[in-house]
């Protein structure tokens, strides 16, 4: 009879060892979890304060299909890129509309493009093309959102 109590207590520690160890495991995981979260969160909030833009000039194209052309500068430190990321939205007549990239807006251009070809750097400007219909007089207000979150906002009356 002695010999029962000690299997029983064998495998009981067996199983109270196995449980701790998965719950040291798994403990760990979510430890390293966090901690790549937080790593992550640090590095992009770091990244958006590095970045900042700004609407320069804006043109209106009165001829032909009557289109914008708008410079944005880049006045942070991050080189920016990825143009399909970026939110292009305009608000013409009380209608917000959002654009796409390469159908209702594209990079034409980049002044000062030596460095990173394609790419927007520190201190150059991109002129992109708002291939939407404008007419004389209207108000618009235009909106660009790079995909870090950072945006840039600009009131302009067409004409």
């Amino acid at each position: 009879m002695g010999m029962d109590t000690v299997i029983i207590s064998i495998i009981s520690i067996a199983l109270i060892i196995t449980v701790a160890y998965s719950f040291a495991m798994e403990t760990n995981t979510l430890v390293n979890s966090i901690h790549s979260g937080f790593f992550n969160f640090q590095k992009t909030m770091i990244n958006k304060l590095h970045t900042d833009i700004r609407i320069g000039n804006i043109t209106w194209n009165s001829t032909g299909y009557k289109f914008l052309k708008v410079n944005v500068e880049n006045i942070g430190d991050t080189k920016l890129s990825d143009y399909q990321l970026w939110d292009v939205v305009v608000v013409k007549n009380n209608t917000t509309m959002y654009l796409s990239y390469g159908t209702d807006w594209s990079v034409v251009r980049i002044y000062g493009d030596f460095v990173n070809p394609n790419i927007l750097d520190p201190m150059e400007i991109a002129q992109i093309e708002i291939r939407e219909q404008f007419e004389k007089g209207e108000n618009i207000i235009l909106k660009i959102v790079t995909p870090n979150g950072v945006v840039t906002t600009q009131k302009y009356v067409v004409g």
